[in-house]
């Protein structure tokens, strides 16, 4: 059948049926008739057969089903045998197929014409039983039976009911049951759960059901941990309004609870199903880059320390499905890197820092450094970003001194005090009130500087081990910055070497093409305007803490006065152009990356 049949749009009203008082002899084994044609009960009465047909059961929902039977069945008479027998249906789509043509007849030829369909989950009966990845399948399963119900004249023969079931009707069955009516009839959890009350009072789905039955209210009644699911959801999200807001929706969630990894997985398939235009993805790039935006502003990683493993796991998702996606993110590029949303992402922290301490930002840092490696760049060649045209094919990969796509320094060179603290116990506060001499140069500064990035890089700890980082703790391993061209440019500087001498090391590497050099000179253009963030922030550093400057400040920071941070980017812009014969704007494209950063006072650029 088509799918997009299915409307969860069109208005209905629940009538609940009447309050049946029942002895406790039969709570458990009696047929509830929640409404009229759904019907709710326990694995001894769902097997009688019989009584099935005479109640014109077409379909049933098994969810203590036995992990050796097909999930897709249906019992039917056999002319040859002269017995009902049951057949096995290989798919979710023949089974919605032949369960929508049989349902929507409303006459049968005779008593043994009658099928029942059976759908057939191992359900557990446990609070960590993930019972709501059934519920989109289910719920769109029963509807396909319901919508039919009122298609059909009110003299229809024939009118096809449903029957959920599980070992005893009160929890798993009882749970599916409540997700329908949630869904159908936009009730909140607990309305659809005394719905169900009124007719089997022994209802009681385990704490675990329950919270899975509010999260499923949370989430605009979405769940997509497989693929069909996935597709259901797509079905779903028809106007750009209703994309904008699915996405908020479920990224709100997906991205503070750790615990939906295959929805994040499937995530970008929902949206590669659901857009139609270009356009329309585009503003869903800039809904994503925005929800994202408010959870960092929020400060949502205090509460969800993993919050950027999981926006990492939606970005792999998101590239893997429709990776040219973030294509507008990429001003002036034919190529797209796998890696260019982190760049927005970057930003939302670093904006989000005008009204925070240094130190949360610094957390924030690491935790996000972390969440790019170890949920993302460990799986690609090489560990670095990848190249992909919009079809997705590979075309190459960084080279081996760019273990990012973007800019760095100017994003985290405002927090440099806050990363410090969190490294180095002789740059925490005293207390004291009055100016002290400074115990470190310049040099110092910067060397440490370069060591508290790598240490907030780390890419050896498992989701597992990744504790809810403080800035008293740092894990050990690897770190995955470690030769990248920003830090080794801000390393040559803090070695002696002068800014133009050490930009000129870079621009002298004539070995890569247009597309890869317009990236590696946005680098080295962010390196040098980062240099003259770091040293205002060592200015402020100084300030905040009453300590007098390094000694060598003045000659470091006579480097990278905004004259020579523009004489520099100056020659950046005319050896691009020479050697790939068009020009370039890096000041201007670096100017624009920082103007939210400027317009809060974080950043400024003393022109």
């Amino acid at each position: 059948m088509k799918l997009d049949r299915v409307s969860w749009t069109q208005p209905t009203v629940l009538v609940p049926c009447a309050i049946k008082v029942q002895s406790d002899e039969d709570s458990w084994t009696a047929l509830s008739e929640v409404f009229t044609g759904l019907f709710l009960t326990c694995e001894k009465t769902a097997r009688d057969c019989i009584e099935a047909r005479n109640r014109d059961i077409a379909l049933i929902l098994t969810l203590n089903g036995e992990s050796n039977l097909g999930p897709y069945r249906v019992l039917q008479y056999c002319t040859e045998s002269h017995h009902f027998l049951y057949r096995t249906i290989a798919s979710f789509d023949d089974f919605a197929t032949e369960l929508d043509d049989y349902t929507a007849s409303g006459c049968l030829e005779s008593t043994q014409s009658k099928k029942i369909f059976i759908r057939s989950v191992a359900a557990e009966d446990d609070p960590i039983y993930d019972i709501g990845s059934h519920f989109a399948e289910m719920c769109t399963l029963i509807e396909v039976v319901m919508a039919n119900r009122r298609r059909l004249p009110a003299n229809a023969i024939y009118k096809p009911n449903v029957l959920a079931h599980c070992l005893v009707g009160v929890s798993r069955s009882a749970s599916i049951v409540a997700a329908y009516i949630m869904k159908r009839f936009k009730y909140p959890r607990d309305d659809a759960l005394r719905v169900i009350k009124r007719c089997r009072p022994v209802i009681c789905p385990n704490p675990g059901f329950c919270r899975q039955l509010f999260i499923w209210e949370k989430r605009g009644y979405h769940r997509f941990p497989d693929t069909l699911s996935a597709s259901l959801s797509a079905l779903e999200v028809c106007g750009i309004d209703d994309k904008l807001s699915f996405v908020r929706r479920q990224l709100t969630v997906l991205l503070q609870d750790s615990k939906f990894v295959s929805d994040r997985h499937f995530f970008g398939l929902v949206i590669a199903k659901a857009y139609k235009t270009d356009v329309e993805l585009n503003t869903i790039s800039t809904g994503i880059i925005n929800t994202i935006d408010c959870l960092i502003a929020d400060e949502s990683y205090v509460d969800a320390p993993l919050l950027f493993h999981n926006v990492s796991e939606v970005v792999t998702s998101l590239i893997h499905y429709i990776p040219k996606l973030f294509n507008c993110l990429t001003i002036g590029a034919k190529i797209l890197f796998d890696d260019c949303i982190y760049a927005e992402v970057l930003k939302c922290i670093s904006k989000s820092g005008s009204e925070k301490h240094q130190t949360t930002v610094a957390d924030a840092l690491s935790l996000f450094m972390d969440a790019i490696y170890t949920r993302h760049l460990c799986q690609n060649p090489n560990n670095r970003p990848i190249a992909l045209n919009s079809d997705g094919s590979v075309v190459g990969t960084l080279p081996e001194d760019m273990k990012l796509s973007f800019p760095i320094l100017p994003f985290v060179a405002p927090y440099a005090c806050g990363l410090l603290e969190n490294a180095f116990p002789k740059y925490e506060p005293r207390g004291d009130t009055q100016t002290r001499e400074c115990s470190f140069s310049t040099k110092d500064i910067f060397t440490d500087f370069i060591e508290s990035l790598l240490k907030c890089s780390v890419a050896e700890c498992s989701i597992e081990e990744l504790p809810v980082v403080s800035h008293r703790q740092n894990t050990q391993g690897c770190h995955f910055l470690h030769g990248d061209m920003e830090l080794q440019l801000l390393g040559s500087l803090a070695q002696g070497v002068d800014l133009p001498s050490a930009v000129d090391a870079y621009l002298a590497d004539s070995s890569w093409d247009r597309n890869i050099d317009l990236f590696r000179f946005r680098r080295i253009t962010g390196a040098v305007v980062g240099l003259h963030v770091l040293c205002e922030s060592i200015d402020t550093f100084c300030m905040t803490h009453k300590i007098t400057k390094p000694l060598d400040f003045g000659t470091y920071k006579t480097l990278v006065v905004w004259s020579e941070v523009a004489s520099t980017v100056d020659k950046i812009q005319r050896a691009y152009a020479s050697r790939h014969g068009e020009f370039f704007n890096f000041m201007d494209w670096i100017v624009n990356e920082l103007a939210e950063l400027t317009s809060c006072g974080i950043v400024t650029l003393r022109h």
